[in-house]
């Protein structure tokens, strides 16, 4: 295979991460298919037509990662052909039909991707009854992040409903693809560039002190493989007082609740300064707004909590340590983790982990007779799950504006009994309570262990 002949571009340096992680655990490990109810009268060759029409428009949905003249690259294949295949459930009995819908959605998640050889986003539309369908999305992170899933839904509503009513899909601006962020990226960050940004996040590094999680079993090298997962959520009172504890400091929850995670890490850790990774979706500019593929980066934030302050003092801080990492961003993360690797494992810069998500659930609004549901078809096991994360913490909280804060907790099944997630969820919930009883609260009068 010659780089010559194909449409062929370097990866980003997203994609490089994605495609290292993708070798080290396997995709099948970690990725998570959608799989949406349709109740309605749907136009199963309209729904076809739609999704080709993305797959047209956004080159992510249609590229392979090889290995060209021993180069890792995308390749991106023409549009083609790209049907949506339908698998018909109506022969079966009722009950029959939902096992069989919930296996496919269990067996896509089991199936890994060929990311050199084959598609990196798999499609499927089952049909349940005339008016009951389920479509199947499930696409490599390589691929699709999260922002991009409520664009790729925008996309394909739209083209259902033009071809729906048998009228010609509008022409629309070509968005930002993969491989246009690949160049720019090179472009800008040359090494010069890179080595000058490094600095100050080396030395950085090297001022903070070493963060020893309280453990249930000694530390051993390396990301772990397995960790123990919790979904908890906040009650209704207490999630209520966050959003208004944010509103009288002029801060989002995002900042309230990242001040009182590395309240509670400095308190149980006994350290003043110490940084975390978040979850962000990078879209900084209008161009990347309306595009597919992976974008999403992390935001790395530095606490300083020194002299003990009041928790008003440290939202305050806290608020301008997200302001100064937004800043620093633009430098990508997988260049950032080598360029600070010291050999240490987890990488500091990914040990400990808190993203906040407060966008709502992806709808899918192909017209007014239609209903869209996601279907829940998760094992839902006792057991370890495979670590989605390098981190052996990871904080996972969601707040859609009202009702209860929910959190997902990782612990690194390495470091932990599988309690693990349980003990942190009770130590940040007696510092949430604590705050907002009363935000002059000092560091030193905050639950501990």
């Amino acid at each position: 295979m010659n780089v010559h002949d194909l449409d062929a571009h370097p990866l980003t340096a997203n994609q490089e991460w994605e495609w290292d992680f993708d070798h080290s655990i396997g995709s099948a490990a970690y990725h998570r298919p959608v799989l949406l109810r349709l109740r309605g009268p749907l136009r199963p060759c309209a729904l076809r037509e739609a999704v080709a029409a993305a797959v047209r428009r956004h080159h992510s949905l249609r590229t392979r990662y090889p290995l060209v003249d021993g180069r890792r690259m995308q390749v991106v294949d023409p549009p083609g052909s790209r049907p949506l295949p339908l698998i018909d459930l109506t022969s079966l009995p009722a009950r029959a039909r939902e096992d069989a819908l919930v296996r496919i959605g269990r067996d896509d998640a089991a199936s890994p991707f060929d990311m050199a050889g084959g598609t990196t986003v798999r499609w499927g539309l089952v049909r349940l009854a005339a008016d009951h369908h389920a479509l199947l999305v499930s696409p490599h992170h390589v691929a699709v992040d999260l922002w991009s899933l409520s664009v790729l839904a925008a996309d394909i509503a739209a083209h259902y409903r033009h071809a729906a009513a048998g009228e010609p899909l509008p022409a629309r601006p070509a968005p930002l693809q993969p491989s246009e962020w690949a160049r720019a990226e090179r472009e800008r960050w040359t090494s010069e560039h890179l080595d000058a940004a490094l600095a100050p996040w080396r030395e950085a590094l090297a001022r903070l002190p070493a963060l020893e999680l309280p453990a249930d079993h000694p530390s051993t090298p390396g990301p772990p493989s397995e960790g123990w997962l919790l979904c908890t959520h906040l009650d209704a009172g207490l999630s209520d007082a966050i959003r208004a504890l944010s509103r009288r400091h002029g801060v989002t929850v995002f900042v309230t609740l990242l001040a009182a995670f590395h309240s509670m890490l400095a308190r149980v850790c006994d350290v003043d300064r110490l940084v975390t990774y978040s979850l962000t979706a990078r879209r900084h500019s209008r161009a990347m707004e309306d595009a597919v593929g992976l974008y999403s980066d992390y935001l790395r934030v530095f606490a300083d909590l020194t002299g003990g302050p009041p928790f008003a003092e440290v939202l305050a801080r806290t608020a301008d340590r997200v302001l100064d990492g937004q800043d620093t961003q633009r430098l990508p993360n997988e260049w950032l983790l080598r360029g600070t690797d010291d050999g240490t494992r987890p990488h500091p810069l990914e040990r400990v982990g808190f993203t906040m998500h407060n966008t709502p659930p992806v709808g899918f609004p192909l017209s007014e007779g239609i209903r869209a549901a996601a279907i829940d078809f998760d094992a839902h096991g006792q057991g370890p799950v495979t670590a989605y994360w390098r981190a052996h913490l990871f904080f996972d909280t969601f707040d859609f504006g009202s009702g209860p804060i929910t959190t997902e907790i990782f612990t690194a099944k390495e470091l932990y009994a599988s309690t693990g997630p349980s003990d942190w969820a009770r130590r940040y919930s007696a510092v949430l309570a604590r705050v907002v009883e009363d935000d002059q609260v000092p560091l030193s009068r905050l639950p501990g262990r």
